[in-house]
């Protein structure tokens, strides 16, 4: 079987969990009282977004599903935090400091989590108990040291505090919940590109300007020093694919790090990891 193919199975099926079996395998009795509450923001529509692979075909490789593990499950989606629910009150859709919760995101991979969307990058380590799947802790978070608007800030704090206490995951369809300390914090995953695509990506960087005279573009190449080895390279005018997730603003020039994957007509897909240069650019 064609490697490409095999892997797109594989995550595929991966996904077909979220449809198939909760976190630590819920009993059935239990599944009934589990529905979001009514205040929840995805309790309207519960549905797997349309351009995700699990939405194709939800009960492909039951098996294989099954034998997923929590890790893996929590991998295969980026989360976005939807709620924090204080108890038995409602769930709000901001935090303590004003600031949506829907700016927030979670990343698991491998042994290490993310949270991006603050003033602040965080990261972590976390654990899943090896006896009880919903069990789960997070260790000590670290992050960037921006400054920034004081609410933002207070929220990156508050939301690092919270994830600290968190002693246990429910995992359902595509909805994550994190308990602990009296909190309840609902998330809604998302395909990651590497299960959207199949496979992961092949990390470029593209230089990028663009002014009156129009967008012109070139792939930038770097030594084992991280110095940009082709500076003379010339400008290409047409035929950029574009980047996903990103638009560049006139009279400013860029490199942006980004990973190519493969649509299913075998087109390249340029997807934005990060700019790593951006600056003012007008034509001579």
């Amino acid at each position: 079987m064609d490697k490409k193919i095999e892997l797109g199975f594989l995550v595929t099926a991966l996904l077909s969990a979220f449809l198939i079996i909760g976190c630590a395998g819920n009993k059935p009795e239990e599944a009934k009282n589990d529905a979001a509450p009514k205040n929840d923001a995805i309790n309207k529509d519960d549905a797997a977004p349309k351009d995700d692979p699990a939405s194709k075909d939800g009960a492909m490789a039951k098996d294989t599903a099954e034998s997923s593990s929590t890790g893996e499950l929590l991998a295969a989606m980026n989360w976005t935090l939807v709620s924090v629910r204080d108890g038995q009150n409602e769930a709000s859709q901001t935090l303590s400091s004003g600031i949506s919760t829907d700016r927030y995101k979670l990343s698991f991979i491998e042994q290490n989590v993310q949270l991006l969307g603050g003033c602040n990058n965080a990261s972590s380590n976390f654990t899943i108990d090896a006896e009880s799947d919903d069990n789960i802790s997070f260790g000590i978070w670290r992050s960037t040291k921006r400054a920034g608007e004081p609410a933002l800030m207070e929220a990156d704090s508050e939301l690092q505090n919270l994830l600290s206490g968190v002693t246990q995951c429910q995992l359902k369809d595509r909805k994550l919940r994190l308990i602990g300390g009296g909190k309840t914090l609902l998330f809604f995953g998302t395909a990651t590109d590497e299960v959207r695509f199949g496979g992961k990506g092949k990390r470029r960087f593209i230089n990028i300007r663009n002014s009156d005279s129009g967008l012109v573009w070139r792939v930038a190449e770097y030594n084992e020093s991280w110095i940009q080895i082709n500076k003379d390279a010339p400008w290409i005018a047409d035929d950029f694919p574009g980047i996903r997730n990103f638009t560049p603003e006139l009279n400013r020039q860029y490199t942006v790090r980004i990973n190519e994957f493969q649509d299913e007509r075998g087109e390249p897909v340029w997807v934005k990891d990060m700019v790593t240069m951006q600056g003012l650019y007008e034509d001579n």
